[in-house]
């Protein structure tokens, strides 16, 4: 039988392990509720220290500006590249910004690019592809898209999408 503290309030009247003149017992209840709130608060510690942890150990340090290209071959070698896409907006027609992507794509950083356009943007989506083409000798496939405003969606038909996808 367990053993509680009994706290007498008058000589007829014991608080404690007595069900006979107290009725049930409610202390052990009392402390069930303070251990089930420990253990929650407890946990919620330590879900939110792990939570700190997890944030900054994800963040990697930049590397200094004095390194040379070997470290960076070995860090390629170590995480080879994914891959994925990118998308490159056009209003007018940038030589700079196609020079790079040219280079990109001689280089093998690009795998191939794909032009999508509204129709009444087709004059620059076909300059846009002459001039890569020109510099890459890259086949380079042109997508007409017909694209329609609604009233919960409006789109910018002043420009054209140039879909990069890397190796």
């Amino acid at each position: 039988m367990p053993r509680y503290k009994f706290i007498s309030v008058s000589s007829s009247v014991k608080f404690g392990y007595d069900k006979m003149q107290s009725g049930y017992n409610i202390m052990p209840i009392l402390r069930g509720y303070k251990r089930m709130f420990n253990l929650i608060r407890n946990l919620f510690f330590l879900v939110t220290i792990f939570s700190i942890a997890a944030c900054s150990s994800s963040r990697q340090p930049k590397p200094s500006q004095n390194s040379n290209n070997h470290q960076e071959t070995q860090d390629n070698e170590q995480n080879p590249s994914v891959g994925g896409w990118a998308p490159v907006f056009l209003t007018y027609m940038d030589e700079s910004q196609l020079n790079e992507i040219a280079e990109e794509l001689n280089s093998g950083r690009i795998k191939r690019i794909v032009i999508s356009y509204p129709t009444k943007m087709e004059s620059l989506a076909e300059s846009a592809h002459d001039y890569l083409l020109q510099k890459t000798n890259v086949d380079i496939p042109l997508k007409s898209i017909e694209l329609k405003d609604t009233d919960q969606v409006k789109y910018n038909l002043t420009q054209i999408i140039l879909t990069l996808y890397f190796n």
